[in-house]
């Protein structure tokens, strides 16, 4: 037995050791010396052909074997469909060989000229790893790819005009001249990059924008050439060429030239042509959507901004304040708008959506600013305040009924008036409200330089309700008014009725304006600034992009979004260097931290300069505290930046985002059977709490399905403010025997007027009163396994018919005053406690059974 278990033991360790090493040795015995291995991975092993051309390109050989390669050598065979060399950077051999895991580069070239399809090369790789050499096939991929011949591209010839009448303009020694020239792109392509090229004349000194610009297809531009005559210049009638250059979409160069016609007749002194008026901006004919506004409605608010003056505003934006989140609140849109460019003597309309608060009720002043640069590059700018009537739609209509006046319309002057010109100002008002309103004075109140040419004060005893009043005012500007548009104010009060046995008196203001010239103090202003020309940056372009694709322009707290920021240079000869601009925002409302932050980037940008015309954009990932109010927030934009003087200059600038708040309304579990009895009541509630820091409004719940009774079910719960708790209790029928879907659904208001709808389902089976489980016709209680029932004389057993004997024997220990209560319980219509004790009764019988 031993020897047995020695033969075992010896064959055992020849298995498992001996012959594996035998194995091993014979697989590592080289052909002629060298071993074959697969320590070397080729990584990238495609090299391209590129239009029949010879191939080349980096290959990454690596050491994959798990010990250093003490010494690598490539040798081209040049095997394979493609004729092919190999060899490592610098050279063939590695002497310091290959570390484990680490890679070299193969640099692979190939005569592939004439090809029509890719195809492979070969090479062989020796390496000696710990005194053994062994050698491995590399293959070497090539695809041919072509370049296909690129489509012609179709023609793009812009065609530029100059249209205005062409004429010659007086000029005067030593005095300033401004031609207008106007070009009009007649073709159906845009015009981009046109910049006009220097003039150089020995009698005439040239002022003109030099920045670059594009010409939309059938649109026209204006530039204003000042020509200043030399001192000394003789008579001079001549026209004098400017050159341009353009380009079209794809980058095809043009040129054109214009005329200047200049006269100078140095006889007799003429007078030079005036320098155009910078644009005066304003805004008017201003409209809500409805005359009739109510709290908790969104509504739309329509004006127009009016370019006054014979020259064109660029780069005009719109924006309100005043909102709040008790009374107006931007509803699904940005505080401010980008209009673009206004030309003279035009208008352009825009609007705002803006939403009632809940609780909003009476006049709310809203400011509306308006901002542009005029064709020199200078700010303009206007602001125009216009307020909104908010009726109470929650108001008890018997209870204190009060009045309400409300501005139908307030007239804008269209047009310039000069010193002491009359301009007048028609106010319409209408009672929306329940009761008259009494005493009602309207006092004007122009800014300085403008005076009243009537009675500045205006009384009306009372006005009926649903009545409407106009009222007007005269004024005239004076020696001493800015050449601006001038903002007059209009302040309205009057006695409402009573309220809880108190006068009510409501105050409120609006706003009109008028645009006034005063040539003669500009002319000093002028002389007194010395002609000096800041160079003013704006911002013009800013978007605000949120994760919602429903409300992209709403940022929600506590997320992150995007802000786009565009910047310009608006003055038409200087450049702008060195500009620091700093973002900031208030601080949140629980004082955690500011509203806003930049998000991986600091809230400082630097920029290096920013070319006369040009501009910079930049896109900062942004972040709202959790705890920002729902509101229009303001992001402060600070510029420090210098002129080509090196003169050191501050600007202030604003962009409006508007954050909301996440709605959370926790419901509780909702309690309600699964099975129920038909025509039988049934009980249903729930809690409900908002867990969300806004204040829910007009919630209700409402239950929905089919084979249901559910009259009475709907209730309105109302607002929930912030943390506030309530509780549903309910109760339904079940009608329609069998499964049921019913639906439990809570809706409710958001403060941006959104409805939102929480819908749970639930299967309910509804299960009728049958015979061996209920009632007879006669109200007695029976039941076919063994329940009692009425023959006329009173309680009797009756012989169960589906139950073995033993059953019966069980019911019949059963004393009958136990049956008596049972019937009385179920009269009193607890039905499920009969199915119950029906059950449970079933279940002990077969348990005897058993």
């Amino acid at each position: 037995m031993r020897k047995l278990k020695k033969v075992f033991s010896f064959l055992f360790v020849f298995a498992v050791v001996v012959f594996p090493a035998i194995c091993v040795s014979a697989a590592e015995t080289p052909t002629e010396g060298v071993a074959i291995g697969s320590a070397l991975a080729l990584e990238g092993g495609t090299i391209l052909i590129e239009d029949e051309e010879d191939a080349g390109g980096l290959l990454t050989l690596k050491n994959i074997s798990g010990k250093d390669i003490e010494e690598l050598y490539i040798d081209s065979l040049g095997t394979g469909t493609i004729s092919a060399n190999f060899y490592l950077q610098n050279s063939e051999v590695i002497s310091s060989g290959l570390k484990k895991g680490r890679s070299t580069e193969l640099a692979v070239v190939t005569n592939a000229s004439g090809r029509t399809s890719g195809g492979y090369s070969r090479a062989i790789a020796y390496y000696t790893i710990e005194g053994t050499d062994y050698q491995q096939e590399i293959t070497v991929d090539f695809d041919l790819k072509v370049k296909p011949t690129p489509s012609p591209r179709p023609s793009q010839v812009p065609v530029l005009q100059q249209t205005e009448t062409l004429s010659y303009v007086a000029a005067s020694r030593g005095l300033v001249s401004v031609i207008p020239v106007t070009l009009e792109n007649t073709s159906d392509f845009a015009v981009n990059d046109f910049s006009f090229e220097k003039i150089v004349s020995k009698n005439f000194s040239f002022e003109y924008d030099t920045s670059k610009f594009s010409i939309r297809p059938h649109s026209k531009n204006t530039i204003y050439f000042k020509v200043t005559p030399d001192k000394d210049i003789e008579s001079f009638k001549d026209e004098i060429p400017v050159n341009y250059s353009y380009s079209n979409a794809y980058g095809d160069k043009f040129n054109g030239s214009v005329s200047l016609y200049i006269s100078v007749d140095t006889a007799e002194k003429s007078e030079p042509t005036p320098e155009p008026q910078p644009a005066i901006l304003t805004i008017s004919d201003f409209q809500t959507s409805s005359d009739n506004i109510k709290n908790g409605e969104n509504f739309t608010i329509k004006a127009k901004v009016h370019n006054l003056t014979e020259t064109d505003a660029r780069y005009v934006q719109v924006s309100i304040t005043g909102l709040t989140t008790d009374g107006i609140t931007a509803a699904n849109s940005s505080s401010t708008i980008m209009i673009g460019d206004i030309k003279a003597k035009s208008a352009a309309e825009f609007s705002f959506s803006l939403g009632a608060a809940k609780k909003a009720a009476g006049a709310y002043p809203l400011k509306f600013s308006v901002a542009g640069v005029d064709y020199k590059g200078g700010a303009v700018a206007a602001n125009v305040d216009f307020s909104v009537s908010i009726a109470n739609e929650n108001a008890e209509d018997d209870t204190d009924a009060l009045a309400n006046i409300s501005v139908v319309s307030i007239s804008s002057p269209q047009g310039q008036y000069d010193v002491g010109q009359n301009f007048g100002i028609a106010v319409k008002v209408r009672n929306d409200g329940k009761a008259d309103a009494k005493y009602l004075k309207v006092t004007a109140a122009p800014e300085a330089g403008v005076v009243p040419k009537s009675a500045s004060v205006v009384q009306k005893d009372i006005i009926k309700v649903g009545e409407t009043v106009e009222m007007n005012f005269m004024f005239a500007p004076t020696s001493d008014a800015q050449s601006k548009n001038h903002v007059i104010q209009f302040d309205f009060s009057y006695e409402a009725g009573r309220k809880d046995g108190v006068a009510v008196k409501n105050e409120f203001s609006q706003y009109s304006s008028a645009n006034i010239n005063n040539s003669e103090l500009d002319e000093e202003k002028e002389e007194t600034e010395n002609n000096k020309s800041v160079p003013k940056i704006i911002i013009s372009d800013y978007k605000v992009t949120s994760s919602d694709p429903e409300t992209p322009s709403i940022v929600l707290a506590g997320q992150e979004f995007d802000l786009y920021l565009q910047f310009k240079n608006t003055h038409h000869t200087k450049t702008i260097s060195n500009i620091k601009v700093t973002l900031s925002s208030p601080t949140s409302t629980d004082n955690k931290g500011n509203t806003f932050s930049t998000v991986g980037a600091s809230n400082t940008m630097y920029i290096d300069s920013i070319a006369p015309g040009a501009t910079y954009e930049k896109t900062l990932r942004m972040y709202s505290i959790l705890s920002a109010a729902a509101k229009n927030h303001i992001i402060a934009v600070h510029f420090e930046y210098e002129d080509e003087e090196g003169n050191a200059i501050t600007q202030d600038e604003e962009v409006g985002v508007t954050v909301a708040q996440e709605a959370k309304l926790e419901i509780g579990t909702v309690n309600l059977p699964s099975i129920v009895m038909q025509n039988d009541m049934n009980y249903l509630n729930f809690s409900l709490q908002n867990t969300g820091r806004v204040t829910l409004y007009n919630m209700k719940v409402t239950l929905e399905g089919e084979g249901f009774d559910l009259a009475g079910t709907e209730v309105i719960i109302g607002n929930m403010a912030s943390g506030a708790y309530n509780y549903y209790d309910g109760n339904f029928y079940g009608v329609d025997v069998g499964m049921h879907k019913l639906k439990v659904i809570v809706s409710y208001d958001l403060d941006t007027g959104k409805r939102e709808v929480d819908e749970q389902v639930f299967d309910v089976e509804v299960v009728a009163a049958q015979t061996d489980a209920g009632f007879s016709d006669g109200g007695m209680f029976i039941d076919n396994g063994g329940m009692l029932i009425d023959d006329g004389m009173g309680f009797v057993e009756e012989e169960p018919t589906t139950i073995s004997g033993k059953v019966k024997g069980f019911f019949k220990k059963i004393p009958v005053w136990v049956y008596v209560i049972a019937g009385i319980v179920v009269v009193g219509g607890a039905s499920g406690a009969v199915i119950a004790i029906r059950r449970v009764r079933k279940k002990k019988g077969f348990d005897l059974d058993e």
